[in-house]
Formats: structure tokens, sequence, C-alpha cells
């Protein structure tokens, strides 16, 4: 699948402008390991999934502002992948997290050293929810790295507030089923005229756009239907 930006991320103008942002190989975490109670308080009214959902929305910040400044395309896949696990889990290696099994050295600095950090957190907010767990603390860290490496945080704030009020109307948390339903990926996009009767065919058409031969992170078909996936992947 071809990574296409949305729209919303290019009108901010953020993938052009020079980075400024410092950042700590020793201690990463100092950059965007903080807390927010109010952001954190919305997030966890969304079930499960729509928060996976709305860390992997987040993480896509953080990729295309540096995709001027790295031609690795590790993010963009665990992203890309992320989005099938929204559906079904099965479509990822439970537990696996790019970020810790990458050698560190090769991922430091103020461009990869944030893409590592993404990737990882993504991951444990996936693992949260695949344990039925809030993902909502991890959501908060990704959102905080996003405020750090661009350059206008009142453009992603904007978005990412309509964003929460979208899925909190669409995909409510129900703590008998916290889990939740799958949610498309064109739900992010404010601007796409979004009714959750086309959900199944929106996502039915990112499926098979995916090609898991290429993307390390998505697991092969057999290796889904040996792990307990009904039907057929893709």
């Amino acid at each position: 699948m071809t990574n296409l930006i949305p729209k919303y991320i290019v009108e901010t103008g953020i993938v052009d402008v020079l980075l400024e942002h410092d950042w700590d190989d020793d201690d990463p975490e100092l950059m965007y390991d903080k807390e927010v109670p109010r952001l954190e308080v919305r997030i966890s009214k969304l079930s499960f999934r729509a928060t996976v959902a709305l860390a992997a929305g987040f993480a896509e910040w953080v990729a295309w502002r540096m995709s001027k400044h790295s031609d690795d395309h590790m993010l963009f896949n665990y992203i890309e992948a992320i989005w099938a696990a929204v559906v079904d889990w099965h479509y990822i290696e439970p537990k696996d997290n790019p970020g810790e099994n990458l050698l560190w050295a090769n991922w430091q600095g103020p461009v990869r050293g944030p893409m590592c950090a993404t990737a990882s957190v993504l991951s444990e907010a996936v693992n949260s929810a695949m344990d039925e767990e809030p993902a909502s603390p991890e959501a908060v860290c990704i959102a905080n790295l996003v405020e750090h490496v661009i350059p206008n945080v009142k453009s992603f704030r904007k978005w990412r507030n309509q964003a929460i009020d979208r899925l909190t109307k669409l995909y409510p948390v129900d703590d008998d089923e916290p889990t939740g339903i799958p949610v498309p990926k064109e739900v992010l996009d404010l601007s796409f005229d979004f009714k959750p009767e086309i959900s199944a065919k929106l996502i039915d058409r990112y499926l098979k756009s995916l090609d898991y031969r290429k993307n390390p992170y998505l697991r092969f078909p057999q290796e889904m239907q040996k792990a307990g996936f009904k039907g057929t992947p893709y």
C-alpha cells in the first residue's frame, strides 16, 4: 500500500519546516512521558480499538514530520499494520514491539529517535488493548511526541480534539465490551463524510490494499489462521 499523506497534515505545512526540536538519546522518555490528565480522561471514554486507532493517527503525524529527513519506512509500515490490527489483532504478531527489537544504536538522534519511540509506544498501546486494558496513557504519550516534534502545535490540537469528539460519538467505550468494533482509517479525516454504515466497505478496501509480503509487521495468512483467525485474511 502506498503511503498517502492526509490532507489535514498537508494543510499544516509541517512536512517542509526545518527540524528544531531537541532529543535526548540517554533519556528519550523525558520528551514525551508526561501526564496530561484532561486529555487522558477524554481518550479513556473511547473503546479500546478506537483508542488504538487514535494512537495510530497520532503516530502518523510523527511519521510525516520525519518523512523528508529519513528514507526508512519502519514507522509507516508499522502504522499500516496497526490499522489492520484495529480490525483484528491477528494481523500483527502479538507482543511484537519494533521499537524494542530495533538496534538502538541505529535509532538515535532527533529524526530516528522519535520514530523509534513512536513505534515502541504504539506497540504498547495495541498490546494493552489486546490484553483488554485501556491504552489511553500510551495515546497521550504519542500525542506528546507529536507536539514535541512539530512546529505548529495549535493545528495538531485542533484536529486531535475534533477527532476525539468524532470517535467518542461513534465508538464510545462499553463497560461490558470495552474492546469495541473495528474502526476504519477514514474516520480520522474530519473532512470525510463518514457514516457508520460504510465502515465494512472501507475496512475491506483497506485490507485488500495491503501486501503482507512487503510489510514485515503484517502476518502471513497461514500464520493468522494457525493462530485462530476465522475467515480469509486480507
